[in-house]
């Protein structure tokens, strides 16, 4: 957008935005639902690839802020889901291993963001992680269903200790 310090400034003020706007409608819902978590996904991965072909400043503000939304509301959403689903045996561990796997993360997919948007340039990095977060919500789905059909299975051959 060649806007300078002062349009990253208020494009980052924009996420921001979005995700105090999802903090706030999430404390006001009830749990999250596994399809709510579904369209937070698929919608921040089309969000942000479209924000990575907007030219225009106020509709990248939008959508930046639209994504930033929908990043958190994903966040909290799934983060939720998994302490209201874990046994309380396992809730610890779990949650241990979810904040070390989305804090080990964060840092390695920054630094391949960096090296990827030098290369190739900040809006096909951005619209390429888009697609990415797309091709992973589709997998996660297809995983999540082909589980629900193996775990009677398991269930009936594997008990979780108390």
């Amino acid at each position: 957008l060649q806007l300078g310090p002062e349009g990253f400034g208020l494009l980052s003020a924009g996420v921001g935005v979005g995700a105090l706007a999802a903090a706030v409608g999430l404390a006001g819902s009830g749990r999250p639902s596994y399809r709510s978590i579904l369209i937070a996904a698929v919608s921040f991965s089309l969000l942000l690839s479209a924000a990575s072909l907007a030219q225009w400043f106020p509709l990248a503000w939008l959508l930046v802020t639209a994504f930033s939304f929908t990043a958190s509301l994903f966040t909290m959403s799934s983060n939720s889901t998994l302490q209201l689903r874990a046994p309380d045996a396992l809730r610890g561990r779990v949650m241990g291993l979810y904040t070390t796997l989305v804090m080990g993360a964060t840092p390695l997919g920054a630094l391949f963001t960096g090296f990827l948007a030098r290369a190739a340039g900040i809006r096909l990095t951005m619209f390429t992680w888009g697609g990415v977060c797309l091709l992973a919500t589709v997998l996660g789905v297809l995983l999540s269903q082909r589980r629900a059909r193996i775990a009677p299975v398991l269930n009936s051959q594997f008990s979780i200790p108390k």
